[in-house]
């Protein structure tokens, strides 16, 4: 499955509220965030 594919699907399902996906990129994101903050200080 091609990212570009994944994103179509995530653009779709968005229209029944944040899917599972979503939750689980943006959790991921906060957390890459936190720990490069904390390794940079």
């Amino acid at each position: 499955m091609s990212v570009n594919e994944e994103w179509n699907d995530a653009a779709q399902s968005e229209k029944e509220g944040p899917t599972l996906l979503t939750q689980i990129i943006l959790i991921f994101a906060v957390a890459l965030m936190v720990m490069v903050f904390f390794l940079g200080m």
